[in-house]
């Protein structure tokens, strides 16, 4: 067995860790604050409204439950958490902004209409609800035997007999759909608006079929001699005056000025301190659901750092405390390059210190892609599953890798050789390890699994079919 594979086994422990990043001063300002108090207790402002933090975060919890049912997930990534929060707030802004816009436009759905998107003629968002994740087959207790599709005799037995769970789910479903449709209905009342005239039409195709054919001939006025061209002064006057307006100047002035450095006082110190203290308190109280948010919310930076970190990558001021410690323990405030924060240990895992992968690139437009991939990002994840799918039934990896692999690291370098290896060759990357130059959804799916385990991850670049060998 190889040092590297012995080393795989022994798994590492890894922490962890939020850090809240608050009263940073700098040289070009002074932030004060205190801790807040509950009136300034908001995650952002929409149309001049301040959006409570209380009530954003009782919306994020539930979106976050609905993620996990929907998925069959017990615990979500990063990327997948920041989707949500992503999602919630765009929902403020329509309710706050978008909404408006629809009442004043008579824009509605009746119940009559949400009774055929639901039953008779199912909306797509709740198909994908009543579908299989991986295959994109409806569930059989919803379709119909013999065509496969959503059976709506099938959806209407199910609505007469739903638990109370089940029942404020489908509240809860119905809501959103309706919400779609009246975005689909809006969109399309600015699709029609934007006609082209038969004129204009006209026009455009004449300019574009109508060729001519010309002769012409070119002087090349550098092949002219400067002594040959009298160029009198009235010349000059003509052409100044005729051209001056290309040459305008922006208005400029010449100052002088005087730098001071702000630097906190010692009593800046002391009551950034006090305040740090009273949030490190709260935090130690802060339920593991409302973590992100309060960070979110009172951090100056507000990054929530879900990522797992190995012993000796953390700050020396917590390193030691954080891998002998308990989850929920509160370490702060320390000072880190002239900025106070507080950690908290959110999460202990034991996982790889190493692992070696391969993947399959599925990119889509707007993810880093070359331009000829056109396929949208929700085409991008059906070809991925697919590809998943076709790969537990015995796939060849390498093949699938050459055929449809958006990875540029697939085509060999110049300076190899047939037959010689290179990173990225048949999506083999070799070995990876924590700190490794990866993306972070790429290297976890490859620490986080064991070996013989494929799993689909999705980073800025696509969606990976990650294999762990």
């Amino acid at each position: 067995m190889s040092a590297l594979e012995s080393l795989r086994k022994r798994s590492g422990l890894l922490v962890t860790i939020v850090g809240l990043a608050l009263f940073a001063f700098v040289l070009t300002g002074l932030f004060e604050r205190g801790s807040r108090n509950d009136s300034d207790k908001s995650v952002g402002e929409i149309a001049g409204k301040s959006i409570d933090y209380s009530t954003f975060n009782a919306k994020v919890q539930e979106a976050l439950e609905n993620k996990k049912r929907n998925s069959e997930k017990t615990v979500l990534d990063e990327n997948e958490i920041d989707g949500v929060i992503q999602q919630v707030w765009n929902q403020a802004i329509n309710e706050e902004v978008m909404n408006k816009e629809y009442e004043k436009l008579g824009i509605s759905v009746s119940n009559e209409e949400l009774y055929d998107l639901m039953i008779d003629h199912p909306h797509s968002a709740l198909v994908r609800n009543l579908s299989d994740p991986q295959t994109n087959q409806v569930s059989p207790m919803f379709a119909d035997p013999k065509t496969g599709q959503v059976s709506p005799a099938k959806l209407k037995e199910f609505t007469q007999k739903m638990n109370p769970e089940q029942e404020k789910q489908w509240i809860q479903l119905e809501s959103y759909i309706r919400q779609m449709r009246i975005i689909e209905k809006y969109n399309n009342l600015i699709k029609k608006g934007l006609y082209v005239t038969k004129a204009v039409a006209k026009r455009d195709y004449i300019a574009q079929n109508t060729n001519s054919d010309i002769k012409y001939v070119t002087k090349n006025f550098k092949l002219v001699a400067d002594s040959t061209i009298k160029v009198e002064e009235a010349d000059l006057n003509t052409y100044y005056a005729a051209h001056q307006n290309e040459f305008k100047q922006e208005t400029s002035r010449k100052i002088e000025y005087v730098a001071f450095d702000i630097t906190p006082s010692q009593e800046d110190k002391d009551e950034a301190l006090v305040g740090m203290i009273a949030l490190a308190n709260t935090f130690k109280t802060t339920k593991p659901s409302e973590d992100s948010l309060f960070v979110i919310a009172e951090s100056d930076n507000r990054i929530f750092d879900l990522s797992f970190h190995g012993k000796g990558t953390l700050s020396p001021e917590i390193d030691s405390v954080m891998f002998n410690a308990a989850v929920g323990t509160v370490v702060g405030p320390y000072k880190e390059n002239e900025i106070l924060k507080v950690s908290k240990l959110i999460a202990i895992k034991s996982a790889a210190d190493s692992a070696k992968v391969r993947h399959i690139l599925i990119a889509y437009a707007g993810s880093g892609a070359s331009e000829s991939v056109k396929r949208s990002k929700e085409q991008a994840k059906t070809t991925a599953d697919s590809l998943l799918a076709l790969l537990k039934k015995g796939a060849k990896f390498s093949e699938l890798v050459d055929k449809l692999s958006d990875d540029g690291g697939k085509n060999m370098p110049p300076n190899k050789k047939e037959g010689e290896y290179y990173p990225g060759k048949g999506g083999d990357y070799g070995w990876l390890n924590p700190n490794s130059q990866f993306v972070e959804p790429f290297k976890n799916a490859g620490l986080d699994n064991k070996k013989g385990t494929m799993v689909i991850a999705e980073s800025q670049f696509g969606y990976h079919i990650i294999e762990v060998l």
